[in-house]
């Protein structure tokens, strides 16, 4: 029988084989280098997101937004709405409210003299309310030294409407005429929307507190934030314009307001001031004389 295998060809498998044997070794090798200076690593694997969240379902194919109506009158919130295929209880279809926290305040509502703009049409009281002109308004008081009490609690200055008309004091000023140069000096602004009635008086005070500020009670909301000097000054009233309204040089007398004649504040004639001698409030030997946010005494 013949051998499969010359002799001759022995040493080439033998060689062949270390030959293989060596390059699986190198790849063996190359596997176990995994990180190593110079070698580069694998990707690592990305984490599997799971699941796309599910789109909402509806009963319908066309489902429409609806606006929630908190106040109940039909009108709906544009800033918050859901999803739905039918009106929800509680929701409108529309999103025509500009404050969904009043049910008088909508587009069909009637505009009344509020200071808000109840039929949402981003005017305030329009109609209803005039601009002052000169003369339309006076400063009809001012306690600038109040006694046995803080000046920075108790000043206070009173305005009066001589017209027929509410007026809006929106945008207009108080303030020293030694300061009345647009854009500079210390002055009071109405910021909002304060409404002063038709023949009528308002007092504004630098503290709502009866106790600190000499037992007024009755004022409009807004407060008076600057302060009176205690010596003889003058003040001026000027419109959102700067066109100057009302002035007055008061004089200060301790725990006594400047006030102006009763006669003279719904009369064409000439202004008559003098200081009030009604008590409105004591504290112990302290007395304070005038009448805040209440129709002026005569002058004698």
């Amino acid at each position: 029988m013949k051998s499969l295998f010359k002799t001759k060809n022995i040493g080439k498998l033998v060689l062949l084989g270390t030959i293989l044997i060596g390059c699986q070794s190198n790849d063996e090798a190359t596997d176990s280098s995994e990180g190593a200076p110079g070698v580069a690593s694998p990707a690592p694997s990305k984490p599997n997101p799971g699941p796309a969240p599910a789109e909402p379902e509806f009963d319908c194919e066309f489902p429409a937004l609806y606006f929630l109506d908190a106040d109940g009158d039909s009108y709906g919130d544009p800033s918050n709405f859901t999803t739905a295929c039918e009106l929800p209880a509680g929701y409108a279809e529309n999103a025509d409210d500009c404050n969904d926290l009043v049910p008088f305040v909508h587009p069909d509502a009637d505009e009344i003299l509020d200071g808000v703009d109840n039929d949402c049409d981003a005017e305030i009281d329009e109609g209803l309310a005039v601009l002052a002109q000169p003369g339309d308004i006076v400063i009809s008081e001012i306690m600038s030294n109040p006694e046995g009490l803080q000046d920075s609690e108790a000043e206070y200055v009173e305005l009066a409407n001589r017209t027929g008309s509410p007026i809006d004091l929106y945008g207009m000023k108080i303030m020293k005429r030694a300061d009345f140069d647009p854009g500079s000096g210390s002055f009071h602004t109405f910021s909002s929307h304060v409404i002063l009635e038709a023949m009528s008086v308002a007092v504004f005070v630098k503290n709502q507190n009866s106790t600190a500020n000499g037992s007024i009670s009755e004022s409009l909301s807004q407060l008076f934030n600057i302060t009176l000097n205690n010596s003889n000054t003058e003040i001026v009233l000027v419109s959102k314009d700067w066109e100057i309204i009302d002035q007055i040089n008061y004089e200060s007398q301790s725990g006594h307001s400047y006030q102006l004649d009763r006669q003279s504040i719904f009369g064409d004639g000439k202004k008559i001031y003098c200081q009030s001698d009604y008590i409105y409030s004591q504290y112990g030997d302290a007395e304070n004389y005038g009448t805040p946010g209440a129709i002026n005494t005569d002058c004698q």
